[in-house]
């Protein structure tokens, strides 16, 4: 079995407009066992946001930042970089680019970032996989990866166990990984880099 979960933790600093993003990111690192935190998944009536913001930053491991139109404007987001820089982290910045013309977007007034993942709204399955790449290199100098995915299928039966790398598929431009539901027989795709997932017949 692999570790637990809990020792595979993110925060995730985002804007509360890049809601597909988001979710996401969230459902791609759960399928390999790395739990993201969310503050508003977190944040319930009679608590207060800032402090148990802070609270949840300085507990979780890792910080990831989304640098998007959207985040870069958010002044909860600039806040919330300063608390994780504040008690240390390092933060994981994904930074937003322009499609056609590939220039970073201007992080004036905020913390600069010297090597951040770029992301190209017409291109997050690249993304995807760096962020993944990122978060494993980290993770495997500590030893704390473990190479485990978890797949749900549409009639609730679980894969939980080692990603088989006889079961990658290669395919020109892409690789796959295939899984047949032992319950009810339906096929899920997992295409790489960027770990999206798909029903097949």
């Amino acid at each position: 079995m692999p570790p637990s979960k809990n020792e595979f933790m993110v925060f995730l600093s985002h804007s509360e407009k890049d809601t597909t993003l988001t979710t996401r990111i969230c459902e791609t690192l759960d399928r390999l066992h790395i739990r993201t935190f969310v503050d508003e998944y977190y944040f319930k009536g009679g608590m207060n946001k800032s402090v148990r913001t802070r609270e949840l930053i300085a507990r979780i491991p890792y910080f990831l930042v989304l640098l998007t139109q959207n985040g870069l404007q958010s002044q909860c987001m600039n806040q919330e970089i300063g608390y994780a820089v504040g008690v240390n982290k390092t933060p994981i910045a994904v930074l937003e680019i322009e499609p056609a013309t590939r220039i970073r977007l201007a992080t004036r007034g905020f913390v600069e970032f010297d090597d951040p993942i770029l992301y190209d709204p017409t291109n997050p399955n690249k993304m995807m996989a760096s962020l993944v790449n990122t978060l494993y290199d980290s993770l495997s100098r500590e030893q704390k990866w473990t190479d485990t995915i978890r797949l749900t299928c549409k009639c609730g039966e679980e894969y939980d166990g080692d990603l088989n790398y006889a079961n990658v598929l290669n395919h020109p431009g892409m690789q796959r990984i295939l899984w047949r539901c032992p319950k009810c027989g339906s096929r899920l795709e997992l295409g790489l880099p960027g770990f999206e997932l798909r029903f097949l017949r």
